[in-house]
């Protein structure tokens, strides 16, 4: 990150203030899933980590990703279906390629966080009287997300500031 990107992340303080402030940030990558079936269950997941080691395990995810055979990303949507970068896969290999990307996310044992709401029922219930920036379920669900790390927080005792 550039100097500049990281002071930005202060910004918001006066320079005097910067060491008497403890800036904690926290870095989730989060990924959607929704039913086509039912009440059309809509989920949220994904994982938390501290910077250094989102660092690490972004080092050895990257690693696991050049493994032959090789592949620039990885989506479970696109292995299952040996679509997208899986098209040239034999059943073998995509099952090997998705064993060892596990074993990266097992080693680090990133704290999960999950979420879900009904879609049909959102549609139904919600959305016809929410202002714009809640008219969809991402919003909730992302409040959600956010308040989960919130509580993860307090359970874990933290004291500062959140």
């Amino acid at each position: 990150m550039s100097a500049t990107a990281t002071r930005a992340l202060v910004s918001g303080y006066a320079t005097r203030l910067w060491d008497e402030k403890l800036l904690v940030m926290l870095q989730a990558y989060v990924d959607d899933s929704r039913s086509q079936i039912g009440n059309r269950r809509l989920f949220f997941a994904g994982y938390v980590l501290t910077v250094e080691e989102w660092i690490a395990f972004s080092n050895e995810w990257d690693a696991a990703l050049g493994e032959s055979p090789a592949i620039d990303y990885f989506k479970m949507a696109e292995a299952n279906g040996r679509g997208g970068c899986f098209r040239k896969f034999s059943v073998a290999q995509r099952n090997m390629k998705v064993f060892r990307m596990a074993q990266v996310v097992k080693k680090f044992a990133p704290m999960p966080l999950y979420t879900s709401v009904s879609s049909k029922e959102f549609d139904e219930i919600v959305k016809p009287v929410a202002p714009y920036p809640m008219h969809t379920p991402y919003f909730a669900l992302s409040y959600a997300l956010i308040y989960g790390i919130a509580d993860i927080h307090a359970r874990l005792g933290l004291k500062h500031k959140c």
